[in-house]
């Protein structure tokens, strides 16, 4: 089945996302990270101040039904925020934590923060530290 369109600038964007994101030092961990009741576009490690990044990509081509920032809804937090729960419970982030920065996973979490990517008419604009960072 071929993508849709939105399907293809979704992906397209996360893309551009993720190459910001590692020029910026950050590691992937892993994309569009699925949980009950929530998704995750991107989870990098920021080894500068050692958070594990979960970042939501929005792109837009008009702001005709608002801006790419605008469309990180309440909503869409609570939703990340019940995906994060559900990753630092994963394999995922504890194959990765173990596997690449050599440390034993904890009962404590590890810090983290929630960031946007909104690319609004081919701009990209990171917001770091949006909608409530441990």
């Amino acid at each position: 089945m071929t993508p849709t369109p939105q399907r293809q600038r979704g992906d397209a964007g996360e893309d551009r996302a993720l190459a910001h994101l590692q020029h910026l030092g950050h590691q992937l961990v892993t994309r569009n990270f699925h949980a009950q009741g929530g998704e995750i576009d991107l989870i990098t490690y920021d080894p500068t101040t050692a958070e594990y990044v979960f970042t939501e990509v929005k792109v837009r081509q008009t702001d005709h039904f608002g801006t790419a920032a605008q469309a990180l809804t309440p909503r869409k937090l609570t939703r990340m925020h019940a995906a994060t729960e559900r990753f630092f419970a994963s394999q995922v982030y504890a194959h990765w934590h173990t596997q690449t920065l050599h440390q034993p996973v904890s009962d404590d979490w590890p810090y983290y923060r929630f960031d946007l990517v909104a690319i609004q008419q081919g701009e990209l604009q990171h917001y770091v530290g949006v909608g409530g960072e441990e």
